[in-house]
């Protein structure tokens, strides 16, 4: 017995109803998904419910290199026993316009504040660095002492908010500082390498809650000069200065002897 061939109409008529069944296949398919992710959703609390159906499956925030510093008044509860509230709220009204002022300054954000300190973040450690060191000098003149901390890592970004693991390093470094110290990862110090910035090393630390021994270094806003050596132009104007200081006549006053 020969089989007769598939006439091509026929042909197109399997391929069709095929087409169909994979079609109904898809949608189904697609349903049973939106159904198990209704069903997530029912789960979920109210207000986790409002936000999800608000934004909808919005994607991770944006992951990028950050550096972020935290300073933190030194003693601030004594400093309110010995101000009163008053005038503890009036320096610390001035501690953060002033703050403020110098996080803009070096091209940060001031992030976060708490009643004692703030977290700013910046592009790069050499503008951390300066912002802190600057504001610790100006903050001396109204009898304020800070501590801070300096690092420099990887951080998930929102509009209003950095946070990550490097964010809590960061934290952990500040409670590490000497009252009137800055303290900076080894991370932050070698993106700065090139800078005019002064780093001195305070040793290995344990962090809390973070894993290993972690070099800190303390930082500054200059780097010893070293003297430069003398031109031949520079000497020749030292001896000539010394020359004539040679020459120049001895004035001698008499002695007055008191009676």
């Amino acid at each position: 017995m020969v089989n007769k061939p598939t006439s091509p109409r026929k042909y197109l008529l399997v391929m069709t109803d095929l087409d169909a069944t994979v079609a109904l296949s898809t949608t189904a398919l697609m349903a049973q998904v939106e159904a198990l992710r209704a069903a997530d959703r029912d789960a979920l609390p109210a207000h986790e419910q409002a936000a999800d159906a608000t934004v909808g499956y919005a994607p991770s925030p944006r992951r990028m290199v950050m550096t972020v510093l935290f300073i933190d008044i030194v003693d601030s509860t004594q400093r309110v026993l010995h101000l009163g509230d008053q005038r503890w709220q009036a320096l610390q009204r001035a501690f953060f316009k002033l703050s403020q002022t110098h996080v803009e300054r070096f091209q940060g954000r001031m992030l976060d504040r708490a009643g004692d300190g703030f977290l700013a973040a910046f592009d790069g450690p050499s503008q951390a660095v300066c912002c802190a060191c600057t504001l610790r000098t100006e903050l001396r003149r109204l009898g304020l002492f800070i501590r801070g901390g300096i690092h420099a890592g990887e951080v998930e970004v929102s509009p209003d908010q950095v946070s990550g693991i490097a964010v809590h390093i960061g934290a952990r470094i500040a409670a590490q500082a000497a009252p009137d110290e800055i303290l900076s990862s080894h991370t932050a110090r070698d993106l700065a390498t090139g800078a005019d910035l002064l780093f001195s090393d305070r040793g290995t630390h344990g962090l809390k809650g973070i894993p290993g021994r972690w070099p800190l270094f303390a930082v500054d806003l200059e780097k010893p000069r070293t003297e430069r050596p003398k031109t031949f132009a520079t000497r020749f104007a030292a001896l000539a200065q010394q020359k004539e200081a040679d020459t120049l006549p001895t004035l001698e006053f008499p002695s007055v002897r008191r009676s």
